[in-house]
């Protein structure tokens, strides 16, 4: 059995990845398996979704709560990016209920923003939350993402 990830950052890192695949995973069946790349980007949306209800909801308010971080600022600029990440799901759902490949410049701007994105949280976020909290803290926020819900995402253990 493989231990569980033990910061914020190696977690909700692992995440990214897992999503990042699923989101290369859906481009190249869009285009030569419609039913298949449809099923794979309900799941997708799904796991996006609660994957950022996890950072706006839990990670971002401790991140908040830290040392200088009065306006926020970091986090504005993620949630206006959560913003986005969702309208280019909604542009892809609307030309896949269309039963249409979903639009190539719709998903390669939404690997291109989600990897930016995940930059920015891996090298800022997600360190100061782990210098910010213990290990308790750790199982608190991951318990708390295990109960997070909607969407079928899986926090990673490795």
């Amino acid at each position: 059995m493989k231990a569980p990830l033990r910061s914020v950052t190696e977690r909700h890192s692992h995440d990214h990845i897992r999503l990042s695949g699923l989101l290369l995973r859906f481009e190249s069946l869009n285009e030569t398996d419609l039913v298949a790349a449809n099923s794979l980007f309900n799941e997708i949306r799904s796991d996006l979704e609660r994957h950022i209800r996890w950072e706006e909801e839990i990670l971002f308010p401790i991140f908040e709560k830290g040392p200088g971080m009065r306006d926020g600022e970091p986090t504005v600029v993620m949630r206006q990016e959560h913003r986005q990440i969702k309208d280019f799901l909604d542009h892809i759902q609307a030309a896949l209920v269309q039963q249409w490949p979903a639009p190539i410049a719709d998903i390669l701007a939404l690997q291109d923003l989600f990897l930016q994105h995940n930059q920015k949280e891996e090298h800022l976020v997600f360190p100061v939350l782990d210098s910010l909290s213990d290990q308790t803290e750790h199982a608190n926020v991951f318990v708390a993402t295990e109960s997070c819900p909607d969407g079928a995402s899986r926090p990673a253990h490795v």
